[in-house]
């Protein structure tokens, strides 16, 4: 847990918006109940409870960093390098947004991201800064759903499966195009 607490904590540094912070350490509490804490360090190293000290902004920031995190590790272990982050930015104000987003770019950017929102906006602004970090981006919108059929991606026909095998096709290609560079 010792590499997961040096990354949250660079992380953290580099992208909340407090500063009395200087450090974050992931202790298990109790291990038959699997009790995970965060639990952060100022200057003094006097142990401070993030929810006396931080916005709700931050603490969002704090949960999101502890799951790539985790996700890091597991990686290291063996784990598939897919993340899948579901509408995780509607209570993160824009400046913590677009740093994450950043922070997902590049920390994470030979591995299958996935990222849905219902802000057009925001998906302009994730697209923007994968392509800014070089990451290959591929974007569906999804139209309407439909009882019968499901999901209605407006960019392609066919079935659900058939338009996932649309982008993975896409993600291969360029995966394959990358690492011929």
């Amino acid at each position: 847990m010792t590499d997961a607490s040096r990354w949250i904590t660079d992380a953290f540094l580099s992208n909340a918006t407090i500063e009395i912070v200087n450090s974050v350490e992931i202790e298990l509490a109790d291990m038959k109940s699997l009790d995970i804490r965060l639990v952060l360090k100022d200057e003094a190293r006097t142990r401070v409870d993030p929810y006396l000290l931080l916005s709700e902004a931050n603490i969002d920031l704090l949960a999101l960093l502890f799951y790539l995190a985790l996700i890091r590790e597991s990686a290291k272990r063996g784990q598939e390098k897919i993340i899948c982050l579901d509408d995780i930015f509607q209570s993160v104000d824009k400046v913590i947004r677009l740093r994450v987003l950043d922070l997902v770019a590049s920390e994470f950017g030979g591995w299958e991201v996935i990222i849905t929102t219902h802000d057009r906006s925001w998906a302009e602004a994730i697209r923007a800064s994968f392509v800014s970090h070089r990451v290959p981006t591929y974007q569906l919108e999804l139209e309407r759903f439909d009882p019968v059929k499901g999901p209605v991606i407006s960019s392609y026909q066919g079935s659900l499966l058939e338009q996932l095998n649309v982008v993975s096709h896409h993600v291969d290609q360029q995966s394959s195009s990358l690492s011929r560079c």
